[in-house]
């Protein structure tokens, strides 16, 4: 996929990476398969629902914020 110059903008602003946008738009259901955000957003998640453990941290550190 191409990705617009717009877009592309808006992507540094959100520290992703453009392989990681591809990644995470066209296959999304697979990378999160339960919750999804940053790591720090999900270590609150999880404490929050009496997680003892964060699913999905090193999906949200390889593809959020990794720009």
């Amino acid at each position: 996929g191409v990705i617009n110059p717009k877009t592309a903008k808006i992507l540094a602003r959100l520290h992703m990476s453009d392989k990681s946008w591809l990644k995470l738009t066209t296959n999304f259901e697979c990378v999160f398969t339960g919750a999804a955000g940053t790591a720090e957003h999900l270590s609150e998640f999880s404490k929050h629902v009496g997680l003892q453990r964060t699913h999905g941290l090193a999906n949200a550190q390889a593809f959020l914020n990794s720009a």
